[in-house]
C-alpha cells in the first residue's frame, strides 16, 4: 500500500526531504537529510506562524 502524502513534504530522488511552506506570499524551500527533521522544522515553523495572525500587527513572534 502506498504511504500517504504529507503536505509540504517530499522525498527527493537522492533521499533527502525537502520541507516548503508559505508566508506572506512567498513560497520557501529547504532540504535536509531525515523526514523527521524535515516534520519538526515545518511544524516549528507552521505553529510561529499561526502565533503571528493571532497577535496585533507589527508584533513579532
Amino acid at each position: 500500500m502506498e504511504e500517504r502524502r504529507e503536505r509540504g513534504l517530499k522525498q527527493l530522488p537522492d533521499g533527502r526531504w525537502q520541507f516548503s511552506w508559505c508566508e506572506d506570499g512567498k513560497y520557501h524551500r529547504h532540504i535536509v537529510p531525515t523526514k523527521q527533521e524535515a516534520r519538526a522544522y515545518l511544524e516549528s515553523i507552521r505553529t510561529r506562524i499561526r502565533k503571528a495572525r493571532f497577535l496585533e500587527p507589527g508584533k513579532e513572534v
